[in-house]
């Protein structure tokens, strides 16, 4: 009975210190992982480490990392988690909750299989995913990439059907320019909104060129600063920058809000965001 038991504390002890020893190992790649990301001449290579990184398309940040002493399991799977601290391109401060899942490859070398907190949602597809009630409870980075791609792709192809249509709904409908006596070019012109929404922030470029079509300058500025379904507005211009042109274009442009407000008035739920995943598998 003695025996037995002495048998089974060595085997237990022996277990501890395999998992303990797994444990350092795992801390040590996820370290090794934030070097290779980091610093482009590191020995050591992220794709060695985090295989599939790449495919993630984000680029990592640090300036402190901590890691937690605790080490979970989960079957054959290491868990280790920290905070990423680090100082983010627009010069804030920011801290993140990493944790990474760490499995041995078929050779039997540890490799982190995935992850959780390095993407990070843009503020726009947050908006858009509330928008259209999507409730999504992906934590992993490798099915959250996957799931971003595809909104982001479902975003886009409406996005441009809007700016298409915003293109075709607010047009000029007629400009004239003529030079002063400076031989400075001005000019007024007459927008119309044919959508059934009121527009806002539309800006105007002109472009000016001389009597070999050789491009001069441009002037830009704000046309209107509303215009309400149906409306019909004018404005005018003066450039006073640009000397004795030949021929212009006018164009318009509009704020992105603008594009935002299409969207939203098209009501896109996540059964559209379903099918658009399904029709481009």
């Amino acid at each position: 009975m003695r025996t037995s038991l002495i048998s089974i504390l060595i085997i237990a002890a022996s277990c501890l210190s395999s998992c303990s020893n797994n444990g350092d190992v795992a801390k040590e790649l996820v370290e090794n992982f934030f070097i290779a990301a980091t610093d482009s001449t590191a020995s050591v290579k992220i794709k060695d480490i985090y295989p599939q990184f790449d495919s993630l398309g984000i680029a990592i940040k640090r300036d402190v990392l901590d890691i937690n002493d605790a080490i979970q399991k989960k079957g054959d799977t290491i868990i280790v988690s920290g905070q990423n601290s680090y100082t983010g391109e627009d010069g804030i401060f920011k801290q993140d909750s990493v944790k990474f899942y760490i499995h041995k490859d078929k050779n039997g070398k540890f490799k982190i299989v995935n992850s959780e907190g390095l993407i990070v949602t843009p503020t726009y597809l947050k908006d858009f995913a509330k928008q259209i009630d999507l409730k999504n409870n992906t934590k992993t980075d490798i099915e959250k990439n996957k799931l971003l791609s595809d909104l982001n792709g479902f975003y886009r192809s409406i996005y441009i059907d809007a700016y298409i249509e915003l293109r075709a709904g607010v047009k000029v409908s007629y400009w004239d320019w003529e030079t002063d006596y400076s031989n400075e070019p001005h000019g007024q012109a007459w927008i119309i909104n044919n959508t059934n929404l009121t527009i806002r922030n539309i800006k105007y470029n002109v472009k000016y060129y001389d009597r070999n079509k050789q491009y001069i300058s441009d002037d830009n500025g704000n046309a209107c600063s509303k215009l309400s379904p149906g409306e019909k507005y004018r404005f005018t211009f003066y450039s006073t920058h640009v000397k004795g042109p030949s021929s212009a274009n006018l164009s318009i442009d509009f704020a992105d809000s603008n594009v935002d407000n299409i969207i939203a008035s098209k009501q896109y739920t996540v059964a559209d965001f379903n099918k658009y995943c399904k029709d481009n598998k």
